[in-house]
């Protein structure tokens, strides 16, 4: 199979899933024909982790039904494509029933096992040094919401900035993906600014600003806010694409347009309380 790309995506998510595609098609070949299928089924484990726990998370925002960049959506889209029909045909040999269930649903053909192992050049050529600043990012992250928990400030409560101190062997590789990194680091820590140093250390660590301006307090409260609606909508069964009706205590009523564009609120009304309805 293999599809992608027309129209390379320049997303440092998508180019990084797609290569993490390519490097497992050639180790998963080059391992079954040596018959340890236990080190594949392992890396199979992994990749789908990958998809679940970082590929996707941190594409959400990309593909809501208010996201208003229709390219990037439809290159998320096309990539999640890609990687799940090859995906499904590398994990068919292990799990042959659900892996029939995904491939014939995406692609209406027959059966996975009977199409062809995947090539990867049509894929993006593996660079190593992208997984590694990944992996980077990733560990900043990890840190960063540890440290979270320990001075007791939630990550829906945005903060100015963060100085991340790495040690002198840790740097990014791809200067081109710079941005990319740091807006992955923006979204998952929630943060205003991200500040890099080098440290004597040999691990990261990082340093927030504590100090809550009266800005970030009542964006902290707005996210809580739109984080009950969310929640009232799914307990109501509402889909996402479907417009609601919302009653607001007045202290929001400030963020009406913002809020209409947000959970797709086609009317509001103020009130004592917070009701939700279709």
């Amino acid at each position: 199979m293999t599809f992608q790309n027309e129209n390379e995506s320049k997303n440092v998510l998508d180019c990084w899933i797609l290569m993490r595609l390519s490097w497992l098609i050639d180790f998963s070949e080059k391992t079954l024909r040596l018959y340890n299928a236990k080190d594949v089924a392992l890396e199979i484990e992994k990749f789908v982790s990958d998809i679940s726990t970082w590929f996707i998370r941190r594409s959400r925002d990309r593909v809501w039904v208010n996201s208003e960049d229709v390219e990037d959506k439809k290159s998320f889209y096309n990539t999640l494509n890609t990687v799940l029909v090859n995906l499904s045909i590398i994990m068919s040999p292990f799990t042959p029933f659900i892996s029939e269930i995904i491939y014939t649903h995406l692609t209406k053909e027959e059966s996975v096992h009977l199409t062809s192992w995947p090539l990867t050049k049509y894929l993006p050529k593996v660079n190593t040094e992208l997984f590694s600043d990944m992996d980077l990012v990733r560990g900043i992250v990890e840190v960063g919401q540890r440290v979270r928990k320990e001075i007791k400030i939630k990550v829906r409560q945005p903060l100015s900035s963060i100085t991340i101190l790495l040690p002198k062997m840790n740097d990014f590789k791809l200067k081109q993906f710079y941005s990319g990194y740091e807006r992955l680091l923006k979204d998952e820590l929630n943060v205003k600014k991200v500040i890099f140093t080098h440290s004597t250390g040999e691990k990261i660590d990082v340093r927030y600003d504590t100090v809550l301006t009266k800005e970030l307090v009542i964006e902290g409260k707005l996210r809580e806010f739109i984080r009950d609606i969310q929640s009232k909508r799914k307990e109501l069964g509402i889909k996402p694409y479907e417009e609601i009706s919302l009653v607001i205590p007045k202290t929001f009523l400030i963020y009406k347009d913002y809020l209409k564009k947000k959970v797709l609120a086609r009317k509001i009304e103020i009130g004592l309380d917070l009701q939700v309805s279709l």
